[in-house]
């Protein structure tokens, strides 16, 4: 099977083939609860009436009940080759996908749109799909390794390859988190922006955040130098370490949220954070992890350029956070960090 999403304006088309899904998550009206709406679930379900029908018309054979039921040739066999094609399975196979579109909201209504290939699909239920991503907001990495870890922990074989990708929904459509060239010119701050190092910033170069981190690193086989430690840690571990921080920095936040509701910005809560300094000193192994207070794991003032340096993806995951926002899990030359934008 397979799954395509095509995000065209305020639209989202589907193309869904065969054991694959789409699924929608949306909003719950006055509740931070979220729905899943499934828009690919009504082929190769032989429990389905209508596809059981269609099945039973191209000649095939349905074996069992309810959502174990499986279809085979009239052959009896449920082997196709796939160099030749199988002329019995013909009448029974479609390559006619199921099509649906959707007018988005843009994050007011749906959040995100996960596309799963057959294993995870027939792992997790779409209600619990969508549970589990939604507890890593907008941060489809993290989201897409734990349901994978979570399929996995169900019975899902590493032979069956299952995978998942999220397509989160920015407030604000489309152009969400996309800043111009005049935008950027305009959004000079105040203050001299820094880079990490503390020098000035190059020429031109006008936007920056003051930025927090934590940096894990994995063996991935290349050498290490001398001024690293060396680590046995493999880059799921790493991952799943920096998805086990995440879910436990929403927490706390809730929980500070509640204890110092005179604040109203939410970096000032996030600065408020004890659990962070413990953490980060405890797996960290960035320099900035030995800093004292509120300076611990700080980067400082840091430049789009000098985001860049880091790497593409860390400055495009950088680039839509909030003040008080966790980044998602991003990868650089050092290793695997999770970000906080702090101003």
């Amino acid at each position: 099977g397979a799954a395509v999403a095509l995000l065209l304006g305020e639209y989202l088309f589907t193309a869904v083939l065969g054991t694959c899904d789409a699924i929608l998550c949306e909003a719950s009206e006055g509740s931070s609860s979220s729905t899943a709406s499934s828009l690919g679930r009504t082929q190769g379900r032989c429990h389905l009436p209508e596809e059981r029908a269609r099945l039973l018309r191209g000649g095939g054979v349905v074996v069992g009940e309810g959502v174990a039921a499986r279809v085979v040739s009239p052959t009896g066999s449920c082997a196709v080759s796939r160099s030749l094609g199988d002329p019995m399975w013909k009448p029974v196979l479609s390559c006619i996908p199921e099509i649906q579109s959707v007018k988005l909201s843009w994050a007011d209504k749906h959040r995100f749109c996960l596309l799963a290939t057959k294993p995870i699909a027939e792992a997790m239920e779409p209600q619990e799909l969508v549970d589990v991503a939604a507890g890593f907001p907008a941060q489809p990495r993290a989201a897409c390794g734990e349901l994978a870890a979570q399929a996995t922990a169900k019975g899902l074989l590493t032979k069956d390859q299952g995978t998942i990708v999220e397509v989160w929904l920015l407030p604000g459509g489309p152009s969400a988190g996309l800043v111009t060239a005049e935008e950027e010119a305009e959004a000079a701050p105040r203050k001299k922006a820094k880079t990490v190092g503390g020098l000035p910033a190059p020429g031109g170069e006008t936007k920056s955040a003051r930025l927090r981190h934590i940096l894990i690193r994995f063996q991935d086989g290349r050498p290490v130098p001398d001024s690293r430690k060396q680590t046995t840690r493999t880059r799921a571990e790493a991952e799943a370490l920096l998805r086990q921080l995440l879910r436990e920095f929403r927490i706390e936040f809730e929980e500070l949220r509640r204890k110092h509701s005179k604040l109203k910005k939410p970096e000032e809560v996030a600065l408020k954070s004890e659990k962070f300094l413990k953490l980060c000193k405890e797996h960290s192994v960035c320099p900035t992890a030995q800093k004292g207070g509120t300076m611990c794991g700080d980067l400082g003032w840091v430049t789009r350029e000098a985001q860049r340096k880091m790497s593409k993806e860390f400055q495009e995951a950088v680039s839509v956070l909030r003040p008080g926002d966790w980044s998602d899990i991003v990868a650089s030359q050092e290793g695997l960090h999770i970000v906080q934008r702090i101003a």
